[in-house]
This record gives C-alpha cells, sequence and structure tokens, in this order.
C-alpha cells in the first residue's frame, strides 16, 4: 500500500511536470491539495529532483526571464517568486536585467507601445490626453514600475 501511494505522488507529479515547470513549494502544495500523503509527496519530489525533471534554480531563472519580458519589474518579481516559496536577491534579479541587457526605461516603453500600438497618437483634447496618461500608468505600475519613472517616461514619449 505504501508503494502504491508513493508510486501515485510521483506518477502525479510527473504528469504535471510534463505539463509546465513549477517549483518544489508549489508542487508539493499542488500534491497535498489532492490529498497524497505528505512522507510520500517527499519520497516523491526527492526522486523528480534527482532525476532532474524538479529544479527549483532552473525554474527559478526561466520564470525570471519571462517575467522581465513581460515587463514586470524587479520588485514585483521578487515578491513573486517569493509566493512560490522561492527566495532571490533583488541584485540576482538585476543581474538577469544587466544579461538580457533590458532596464526599466526598455520596459516601459515596451509596455507603453503594447498599449498604444502605432507610433503617433494625436489627442483630440487635453482630457484625452490625460485619460490615455492615466491608463498607461494604472497598466505599466500594476507591473510594478516606480510611479515617478513612469510618468516621467510617459510624458516625455506622448
Amino acid at each position: 500500500m505504501m508503494e502504491d501511494s508513493k508510486g501515485a505522488a510521483y506518477s502525479r507529479a510527473i504528469k504535471l511536470l510534463s505539463k509546465q515547470d513549477y517549483s518544489e513549494f508549489k508542487i508539493k502544495t499542488k500534491l497535498q491539495a489532492i490529498g497524497l500523503d505528505k512522507d510520500q509527496i517527499d519520497l516523491a519530489i526527492d526522486k523528480i529532483k534527482r532525476e532532474n525533471f524538479l529544479n527549483d534554480e532552473r525554474y527559478q531563472n526561466n520564470l525570471v526571464r519571462k517575467l522581465i519580458h513581460k515587463g514586470y519589474s524587479s520588485l514585483y518579481i521578487q515578491k513573486k517568486l517569493e509566493l512560490e516559496g522561492i527566495c532571490i536577491s533583488e541584485e540576482d534579479i538585476h543581474l538577469t536585467f544587466e544579461e538580457l541587457k533590458i532596464g526599466s526605461k526598455d520596459q516601459i516603453k515596451m509596455l507603453m507601445e503594447k498599449k498604444l500600438p502605432g507610433n503617433t497618437i494625436i489627442f483630440k483634447s487635453e482630457i484625452e490626453k490625460q485619460k490615455t496618461i492615466k491608463k498607461l500608468l494604472n497598466f505599466i505600475l500594476a507591473k510594478g514600475h516606480e510611479f515617478e519613472e513612469t510618468l516621467a517616461y510617459i510624458e516625455d514619449h506622448l
């Protein structure tokens, strides 16, 4: 019976990992949520880690890169990883930004272009311009960017 639940935990973990990458914390949480035994989950986790199907460092690196490319700030990325049980320093995130040659202004520019496709924007009124600035600010600030830097960039480029 013990081998069956170990096998169930292992096969469920492999099935989850075949669809997408997870952190150890997240995979444990998912396995516990379906009612599998904690000891058997731990044995299964150890096995899939030895087989390199589960690797928090790889998961962390991939997630940081993905979030940077989606326009998220370093602080947002750090908090997101903490929610997944992964501790990473802001310095390590900044090193990835440097490696990718992406800065916060590059991200703000990319997010603006995503929200406002097209090069030239002509506003019919000052109210319309202010509404657009507000929408851009809300969109970019939700990605964790700083207010002053974002507002200055938007005002300079609208």
